[in-house]
């Protein structure tokens, strides 16, 4: 019985170090994604912002 209880304990840690894992992995990827993201929104701002410059200049 009590090698059942050690047995069942060292699973569950190692199930614990797993799971921490996946949300560690899973928080990772997601910072990832919005920085992706930011950094894509802050090009097309450029991009815009250049665009309507080069409009006024032509404009001009």
């Amino acid at each position: 019985m009590v090698r059942f209880v050690k047995y069942l304990t060292k699973i569950s840690q190692f199930h614990n170090r797993k799971v921490h894992f996946c949300n560690q992995a899973a928080i990772k990827y997601m910072q990832f994604l919005l920085n992706v993201q930011s950094k894509k929104s802050l090009i097309v701002r450029m991009k815009t912002k250049f665009s309507r410059r080069k409009v006024d200049e032509i404009r001009r």
